[in-house]
């Protein structure tokens, strides 16, 4: 037991130093985040607003950018900073990187459930994956809502702890004010309750209960809790047409960047699926871990959207020990500890280089900070501007934006701002917008020109 706290304190140290020393990278030009933070200042009932206002200017573009209104579980968790009213968008990312070392701990216990060979083994291939450290200092939200998969993981497959359906299916419906797919999660444990376990009336109490407060909550003024993705209606297809891209997707998670080629990836899924064919023969179809990644994988791959790692992340645990089960089945002891140790050198090489836990800071370029100065001297708040990250421009510059493909014949923006590499030679641009209609043009930076009246 003091060697198992040594170890899991240790590598949550290092951990959170990496992700410390990591603090000022990771800045991308996404919008998902921005919309985050926007919502973590507002009230309830300022959220109803927010959704209108998004509603609105959604309904005048041709390409969707996201829901009208985000499920309000992150942007909760995300006023501990907002309170403080702080300036620096850098600072929101303490949530994330508190919330992987959760992660990690988490995944220490369902490992230790499973063998105790794999508690080491299994945290650090997570722990060192570049993947990893990149969405931990990053400021998605997807790492909170993996943190309730995870839980649901570690709940399930400890024999030792009671009411284990009461507490996965309460984590399941908290998850839903985190993601849509947190409705998966209800599914799952309910279905999993019927095929393993005998009805008793405690479960069925609590699963009522959640299901009445959730129903009495979503026809309520609370409704907004639930967020708003009634514009993305159309996101799935039964054609698994991601199938591939998640596998290649979990095959990078594991890869360095060195390896992390197709040629690598078509390997790593083509031995995964010897080993997954093994898994369903040997432990059936029903076995929680072959039904959690079977179900999850489906449904990612249905969703049209591709979003990375940052999906997927709680699958990763049991990616692992399906794979390690294999393992196991293969007598030569020996044999298991070569490919272990092969498996978790590939892995570590990725501290070599400490480039590879860095993401091109686009929002704080030179060239981005000249384009927020201008905007805040040039423009007026009634201003409606034009570009192909509104959420991002309207968080730091509190201006009116609208995405780059707007209807022309719906709507006229006062500014349109389009990246010099959107602009064609012949004075065209990749959006089709007619600049025309602009009287002035204006270069900042070598990297942005504004079309303004």
């Amino acid at each position: 037991m003091k060697k198992e706290s040594i170890f899991l304190s240790s590598l949550v140290l290092i951990t959170a130093m990496i992700n410390l020393l990591n603090f000022n990278n990771n800045y991308h030009f996404g919008g998902d985040f921005a919309q985050y933070i926007i919502q973590s200042k507002l009230s309830i009932s300022e959220l109803e607003y927010e959704q209108n206002y998004n509603v609105y200017f959604n309904s005048f573009i041709s390409e969707t950018i996201g829901p009208n209104l985000y499920h309000s579980g992150y942007p909760i968790l995300l006023k501990i900073v907002s309170s403080f009213d702080v300036h620096q968008i850098k600072y929101y990312k303490l949530v994330n990187i508190t919330l992987s070392l959760i992660f990690i701990v988490i995944c220490f216990l369902i490992f230790k459930n499973f063998d105790k060979k794999l508690m080491y083994f299994g945290t650090l291939l997570i722990a060192f994956s570049d993947e990893f450290i990149i969405i931990s200092s990053s400021l998605e939200a997807d790492v909170s809502f993996a943190i309730f998969g995870i839980l649901i993981i570690y709940t399930l497959t400890n024999k030792t702890l009671n009411y284990k359906y009461e507490l996965s299916m309460t984590y399941a419906f908290i998850s839903c004010f985190f993601k849509m797919q947190g409705v998966l999660f209800v599914g799952f444990i309910l279905f999993f309750y019927l095929l393993n376990s005998s009805k008793n009336k405690t479960f069925l109490i609590v699963f009522s209960t959640l299901c009445i407060i959730s129903v009495a909550l979503y026809f309520s003024e609370y409704k907004v809790l639930f967020g708003d993705y009634s514009n993305l209606q159309n996101a799935f297809s039964l054609k698994l047409i991601n199938l591939k891209f998640n596998l290649q997707v979990i095959a990078s998670f594991f890869l360095p960047k060195f390896l992390d080629l197709e040629l690598y990836r078509n390997i790593f899924i083509f031995l995964f699926v010897i080993v997954y064919i093994f898994n369903v023969i040997k432990f059936k179809i029903f076995d929680f871990y072959n039904l959690f990644f079977t179900l999850f994988l489906v449904f990612f791959s249905s969703f049209i959207f591709r979003g990375g790692i940052r999906f997927t992340l709680f699958v990763i645990p049991v990616f692992i020990i399906i794979v390690y089960r294999a393992l196991l089945e293969i007598k030569n002891v020996n044999f298991q500890h070569i490919v272990i140790s092969l498996i978790f050198l590939i892995n570590l090489t990725n501290l070599h280089n400490f480039d590879n836990f860095k993401m091109y800071n686009a929002l704080y370029t030179k060239e981005s900070e000249a384009l927020f100065q201008w905007i805040e001297t040039n423009t007026n708040d009634s201003d409606l501007i034009s570009f192909y990250k509104p959420r991002t421009l309207r968080l730091i510059t509190e201006r009116n934006f609208i995405h780059t493909t707007f209807y022309e014949d719906k709507i006229f923006p006062d500014f349109v701002i389009l990246l010099n590499n959107q602009l064609t030679v012949d004075g065209e641009n990749s959006f089709n917008i007619n600049t025309q209609r602009y009287k002035y043009s204006q270069n900042i930076a070598d990297f942005y020109t504004v079309f303004y009246n």
